[in-house]
């Protein structure tokens, strides 16, 4: 188990509580400060192999803090491989996911259509050729090289007409916390097309009958932001991209 972090530069008096987890590309604490508790966040070396961005990432937060979709960021060392946040009180979404409450999963569409609302300039935009080239790369196989380009056709049409909002791209309810609720872990996070985020957290939790109708309804509300006609096919990019992102955590973390 990796270590315990060193001291950061103006938050030096900052204790460690506990450990928050641990990942295939990062470990988390919480930290006492007498500002406040804080999130600390350092990388694995498999975080840049997969082509990770800690600069965006920042200047996402930034955006979903103002908006009040995201904790606050108050350092970034991209060198050193650190993200500091503002802790957010408030227990995982992912508690609520066993009841399969309707109203949980009207609030998670919501939660993602206020997201997709944002269009900040200081954001790039999400380029699937070269993500899933560093994913295959990573991965460091033929097959995986074959499924980068065939994602990357693929991608190609359904981005056409993409309108790049910001897309928070592992948006699922371990990510979110609190009440009315915020999104962390913003590592993936670019101007995208919605859809995709949509197909990523109905991938990720199976969603089906009245939890997939309440989802997307939340989300939709009486105008959906975009036709909901390619779901379908967005869905098969996401499960074709979860299994290269798999590939590539299993070989390089």
């Amino acid at each position: 188990m990796p270590e315990s972090p060193s001291p950061i530069p103006g938050y030096e008096s900052a204790r460690v509580l506990r450990r928050l987890g641990s990942g295939p590309v990062s470990d988390s604490w919480l930290l006492g400060h007498e500002g406040g508790e804080l999130v600390l966040r350092r990388d694995r070396p498999c975080a840049a192999r997969i082509g990770l961005d800690r600069e965006r990432e920042f200047r996402v937060l930034q955006v979903a803090h103002g908006a009040g979709v995201g904790p606050e960021p108050l350092r970034v060392d991209v060198a050193e491989g650190l993200l500091l946040t503002r802790f957010f009180p408030g227990g995982a979404w992912q508690d609520r996911e066993a009841s399969g409450d309707p109203e949980t999963w009207a609030g998670m569409g919501a939660l993602l259509r206020t997201v997709h609302a944002l269009a900040p300039r200081s954001v790039s935009r999400f380029d699937p050729g070269r993500v899933f080239h560093d994913y295959a790369r990573a991965a460091g196989n033929s097959e995986s090289v074959a499924l980068a380009r065939e994602l990357t056709i693929i991608a190609q049409d359904l981005y056409c007409d993409a309108p790049w909002v910001l897309c928070h791209h592992d948006a699922h309810l371990g990510n979110v916390v609190g009440a009315p609720g915020v999104l962390i872990d913003w590592e993936y996070a670019a101007l995208g097309h919605p859809l995709f985020d949509l197909a990523g957290t109905i991938e990720h939790h199976g969603l089906a009958g009245d939890a997939f109708e309440a989802f997307v309804t939340g989300w939709a509300g009486e105008t959906p932001p975009v036709p909901l006609d390619p779901l379908d096919e967005f869905r098969a990019l996401v499960a074709g991209v979860n299994e290269l992102w798999s590939r590539a955590v299993k070989a390089c973390c």
